[in-house]
């Protein structure tokens, strides 16, 4: 996993990328949290020297064992937020049953990058729809980024990779999110709220 994410690294180091994005993966189910959660941030050290020798920042997605904002900050905790940050994909800590509101608590000023999606959850699985045709709160989401005075990126994640019968096609999902946000991020910021 080293070797790949200094090849990454350097990759990025060579295109001016700010950021490389990685997952914290599972606590291995015969270890405890506590030691599990020791060792993932031993690693994360690395990755964050890594990064810093070419010039970008390792940011860990809310995804895996580290899918809340409370989670994910016990693994975040001692690195200064330009050191490693958050991804904050907007499902996952909701799945985990967080809300976004105490998502933007927990990752405050480490929330580096947003990906916006929409799902409803079906058989244990879930299946990507348009925003606003789904089940997450992502108006709540807007407003609890604006509430931590976040400016940064907030990207359309397309799950069509994953589900290729379900996720609506890009000709139709690309449009349908420049026009969610600017009815549900734009105005709001154009009118000077936070």
């Amino acid at each position: 996993m080293l070797e790949e994410a200094h090849r990454y690294a350097v990759l990025a180091g060579r295109v001016g990328a700010r950021f490389l994005r990685v997952f914290g993966g599972e606590v291995p189910r015969d270890m405890p949290r506590e030691q599990g959660t020791l060792m993932a941030r031993r690693r994360l050290g690395q990755l964050v020297k890594m990064c810093a020798a070419q010039r970008c920042e390792v940011l860990v997605e809310t995804h895996d064992d580290w899918a809340s904002g409370g989670r994910l900050m016990e693994l975040l905790v001692g690195f200064a937020p330009e050191e490693a940050g958050a991804l904050w994909d907007v499902e996952h800590p909701f799945r985990a049953g967080e809300r976004p509101g105490e998502t933007a608590a927990a990752l405050g000023r480490y929330v580096r990058h947003v990906h916006l999606k929409d799902s409803v959850r079906r058989n244990g699985k879930s299946l990507p729809r348009l925003l606003g045709q789904g089940e997450l709160p992502l108006r709540e989401a807007m407003g609890a980024l604006r509430g931590i005075g976040y400016e940064q990126w907030v990207c359309l994640e397309s799950e069509k990779r994953w589900h290729p019968q379900d996720a609506p096609e890009p000709e139709e999902s690309l449009p349908q999110f420049v026009q969610w946000m600017r009815e549900n991020w734009g105005d709001a910021r154009d009118k000077g709220q936070k």
